[in-house]
């Protein structure tokens, strides 16, 4: 028996200041051995995590098996470590996707091995947003 789970794409749409932003999300039931299929042509996914606005792990994923911790000690700055993977932004891709009320922007850096997250809110001040996601692909450069 094949156990069910879902797979949500949260897609952001980008407006002018002032204006109101318009969410779309897709909700595909999947096997729980699925494959996904990012069609972005960068590799493998190797995790995702889900974390809400105070650094709490609310859903994951490792092809290692483990579970990704999160540390967050500041407003706006999140520290996401995988397990059996030593991430660096210059050799790995990542994507983020954030998820709040009012328009929210996420970037991430690395450092020690470890996924950075920094999200402001339009004013470009540190906040913590209500959650967001973090997935991690295998860079398939040599």
């Amino acid at each position: 028996m094949k156990q069910l789970t879902t797979l949500v794409f949260l897609t952001l749409i980008s407006v002018a200041p002032g204006a109101y932003a318009q969410n779309k999300v897709v909700v595909i039931p999947m096997a729980a051995d699925a494959q996904i299929n990012t069609g972005l042509n960068n590799g493998d996914v190797l995790g995702y995590v889900i974390v809400n606005s105070v650094g709490t792990v609310l859903k994951s994923w490792m092809a290692t098996g483990g579970t990704p911790t999160v540390t967050h000690n500041m407003t706006g700055k999140y520290e996401i470590t995988w397990p059996g993977e030593s991430f660096s932004i210059l050799d790995q891709n990542a994507q983020a996707t954030i998820n709040s009320a009012s328009p929210h922007f996420i970037a991430l850096d690395s450092i020690q091995s470890k996924t950075l997250v920094h999200t402001h809110d339009a004013s470009g001040n540190p906040s913590d947003p209500f959650a967001f996601s973090v997935t991690l692909f295998q860079d398939d450069n040599p």
